[in-house]
């Protein structure tokens, strides 16, 4: 079984991944959050998502893709 931290390693991992791919930085990232409500995010909630030591809500991920 898959621990939570693992798996929070592997979504951080990939939204890194596609935020790159996207050619964003997290500043820029941060900021399309922002525009979308989620006013706490700051280049440091970014950083700590793709390192896997801060969790994302469902709200949060479902946003993220809009």
């Amino acid at each position: 079984m898959k621990s939570v931290d693992s798996d929070k390693v592997l979504l951080g991992f990939n939204i890194a991944a596609a935020r790159k791919h996207e050619g964003l930085t997290q500043i820029q990232l941060a900021g399309q959050m922002r525009e979308r409500g989620h006013d706490e995010w700051q280049q440091n909630t970014v950083s700590r998502i793709e390192a896997g030591k801060q969790a994302l809500t469902i709200s949060l991920v479902e946003s993220s893709g809009s």
